[in-house]
Formats: C-alpha cells, structure tokens, sequence
C-alpha cells in the first residue's frame, strides 16, 4: 500500500513540474522579442474598420503612433504598445478626426504621456474628437497642425509630412495627414483617408516607397493609377474590419494593385503585420 501511494506522490510531482515547465513555455513564446539594435519596425495594427500604424525606430529609442483606430480598438492599442515596449509616445499624429482613426486615442492618451501631437488642423464636432482635444488640453501637449514639416530621428531615420497641401476640401478624408519615412534605402508612405483630390496635390513630391499603407482601407475613391505610379510600392497594405459594410477593399483597387505587381498585406486576412528594416532590406511578417 505504501508502495502504491509513493508512486502515486511521484507521479503528482512530476505531473506538476511538466504543467509549470509548459506554462514557463507559453509565456516564453508570449514574449515580445525586440528587433536588432539597427533594425527599424513599422507595426500595422489590426484594429477592426480603423488605422493604426506604430513605428519603433532602432533600439526602440522612438515611438511613433499614427491614429489608434475606433474607440472599441482603444484597449488592444494600448495593450499592443505595452507588449512592445513602449513607455511614452514621442510624436502622436491624428492623421483626420473621423472616430475610426481617433478613436482609439482617447484611451492612448490616457495611458502613455506623449511629447508632440501632429493633427490635421480640421475640426469635427463629434463627442470623440471633443475628447481627444480635452485631454490634449488637459495633459498641456504641444500640437502642431500639418504639413512641411521634416522630423529628423535616429540612424538617419527621416518623417516628412507632406500633407494635406489644402484646406478647402469638401470630403474631411482629404484632410488626412500624409507623411513618408525614410530609413536608408527603405521608404513608407501612410496615407490616412486621403483620397483622390488630395492624391492629385500631392503629384510634384516625392512619393516613390517601397511599402504603401493604401488609402481609405481600399475604397474606389482611393488609389489612383496615376498616384501608383508615382509611388510604385512593392508592398500594400490595407488596414481595414473583416466582413465590413463598406465593401472594402474595392475589387478595382485590388485590380490596380495586381497590375502593377504590388504585394497586398490585409489585416483583416492576416491580422497585424509588421515590417522590420535594417535601411538597406525589409521583411515582412504577419500575425495569422
């Protein structure tokens, strides 16, 4: 009998042991490992029917927030910022006051402090643009209003914002705050909603990227041919809600993607994707 109840005490230990020895794993595999100290990452948050983009210059030194997504994304966007390492919030940029690209930052500015605010300079009269100017008030954040203005960063990492060139726009999408990074060889350009009013004003900068966050999460009244040619991205990425109302990705921007051999990245197919450079190469790699 003692003998069957020291074998049964053994196989307890051991049971125990292997559970909290597979529960180490798991959170080791949790674990967010930082990119190599020279390596620039650009993290395209799935957010549902939103935009938000983190940009984490080499060794972390700086992180940029471009949007937060809807308000209901608020919590996973703080959360994700957590989970990468993120303390502050060096340059915010609200690329337009529509819900589904501030959203999010009400709880973002509650969370982390943040050093600049570059806003698009158009007011909405929502309940959640209201917040978002309060709490800018409240936390006495310096804001700037675009564009022209070019942000020197770590490695020679470069941030121009270069739109919107326009204040007499109809459509508030037209508005968005457009801006390019640069990091050796290596460009991005985020474009917000921005659509094809503000893309023709945009036709004397300097657009060339290799990796283009599509307009207005694919919409038709995006992405035009002329502006892709200007920009001739290998990589497109549309951020945008799995199953949503609007029919995005349009089919005829997709087409346009296609012919001009653009790799397309979607978040509501592969979830959050990140793009890591090193200023001469880039990988891609996705959550799903």
């Amino acid at each position: 009998m003692k003998k069957i109840q020291k074998i049964f005490l053994l196989s307890f230990v051991l049971l125990i042991n292997l559970l909290f020895l597979l529960g180490c794993s798991q959170n080791k595999m949790q674990e967010v490992i930082a990119p190599p100290d020279n390596s620039l990452q650009v993290h395209f948050l799935d957010v549902g029917q939103g935009d938000s983009i983190l940009i984490q210059t080499p060794r972390r030194s700086e992180n940029i927030l471009i949007d937060g997504g809807p308000r209901d994304a608020g919590d996973k966007v703080v959360r994700y910022l957590q989970e990468h390492g993120v303390k502050k919030i060096d340059l915010l940029i609200a690329t337009h006051p529509h819900e589904d690209h501030i959203g999010g930052l009400v709880k973002v500015l509650e969370a982390f402090p943040v050093k600049q605010i570059i806003d698009s300079g158009k007011k909405h009269t929502s309940h959640t643009y209201e917040k978002y100017l309060q709490l800018i008030v409240d936390k006495n954040i310096p804001l700037d209003v675009a564009p022209g203005q070019k942000i020197n960063l770590v490695n020679g990492a470069q941030l121009d914002i270069l739109g919107p060139m326009r204040y007499d726009y109809e459509d508030l999408n037209n508005y968005s705050v457009v801006s390019k990074l640069t990091y050796g060889k290596i460009s991005f350009l985020f474009t917000g909603d921005m659509e094809k009013e503000a893309e023709r004003d945009l036709r004397d900068k300097d657009l060339k990227a290799n990796v283009l966050k599509i307009g207005h999460h694919g919409s038709r009244s995006s992405t035009s041919a002329h502006f892709l040619k200007q920009v001739a991205p290998k990589v497109a990425v549309i951020s945008l809600g799995q199953g949503n109302d609007y029919g995005h990705p349009h089919a005829i921007t997709l087409k346009k993607l296609a012919k001009i051999k653009a790799e397309i990245y979607r978040t509501d197919q592969k979830g959050t994707i990140t793009v890591t450079t090193d200023g001469n190469n880039f990988e891609v790699t996705t959550e799903k």
